[in-house]
């Protein structure tokens, strides 16, 4: 297995593009939208979550023991 650095985890609205630049050989990054279903691999959509439950799901479905090293949670109300 190879281990990389980052595993973000995103909680959005609905589709944000400027997220996409956190992916490269040493990241993975994935979201979870609540308000509109988004129809990608590394999103899933859980409507009426709070802060609390849809970082909780975000963590059960994404985690993968040994392969990251760090888990950095986001929202999509911050700025890059």
């Amino acid at each position: 297995i190879i281990m990389k650095k980052f595993c973000f985890l995103v909680q959005a609205r609905d589709d944000i593009k400027y997220f996409d630049k956190f992916k490269d050989e040493d990241s993975d990054i994935f979201f979870l939208t609540f308000n509109k279903k988004i129809e990608k691999d590394n999103y899933i959509y859980f409507p009426k979550s709070t802060w609390t439950t849809g970082r909780n799901k975000l963590l059960e479905v994404f985690y993968k023991k040994d392969y990251y090293e760090y888990y950095v949670f986001l929202d999509d109300d911050i700025r890059i």
